[in-house]
């Protein structure tokens, strides 16, 4: 079999749906095929596309109070799938790709939601990672480097609409993931001594 992927294991996507579920959230992990085990205490959703995870997107946020976008989708996907194998010929291969959906900026968000965005950038990061945010509005966005994909640890570093950039060093990605939830958390000041009442939505096709 032939397809277009990527390096992206799901480690950091899956370290985020269970620290949400350690504070105390009821957490729906929407998660693409991946090596790792599934996490016990959540609801998880299997998808294979960007298309499928829209749908599930669509469910899984329509009663939810946060979403955390941490999943490595694809930009493009191939205009046409052969359910047959593309057997070698004498000449070359053209390959068509179309756009896949901006899942991130067209996803229907119930009032209140809040939201965090995953930019992977390989070159002006603080710059795009910020112009993401806003063009998609996210309440946070978690810059990462290509670098990290696939491994254990995570260089972060956590951008907010009040112009605020926290850099972190080099952290497993559970110690990570805690972070990212407490920098979340801080968006419910109300709930704050009431840590069970919380719903989040985490998606993750072979998320980070």
């Amino acid at each position: 079999m032939r397809a277009l992927t990527n390096h992206s294991s799901g480690k950091m996507g899956y370290a985020l749906a269970e620290v949400l579920r350690d504070l105390g959230a009821t957490v729906t992990l929407v998660s693409g095929p991946t090596a790792l085990a599934a996490p016990q205490g959540l609801t998880v959703v299997a998808i294979r596309s960007a298309r499928d995870l829209g749908k599930a997107l669509e469910a899984a946020v329509a009663n939810a109070d946060a979403l955390v976008m941490a999943a490595a989708v694809a930009d493009y996907r191939p205009a046409r799938a052969s359910e047959q194998k593309l057997k070698r010929g004498p000449g070359g291969l053209t390959l068509e790709l179309v756009p896949n959906p901006d899942l991130l900026k067209s996803v229907k968000r119930p009032r209140g939601l809040k939201v965090v965005g995953f930019a992977l950038e390989s070159q002006d990061g603080l710059a795009a990672a910020r112009k993401k945010m806003l063009a998609k509005n996210c309440d946070l966005m978690v810059l990462n480097s290509p670098a990290t994909l696939g491994g254990d640890t995570n260089e972060i570093t956590i951008l907010d609409r009040d112009g605020g950039v926290e850099r972190l060093p080099v952290l497993a990605k559970r110690a990570a993931a805690e972070r990212v939830a407490a920098r979340l958390a801080a968006l419910f000041p109300a709930r704050a001594a009431a840590p069970h009442a919380g719903k989040a939505a985490k998606r993750s096709p072979r998320a980070r």
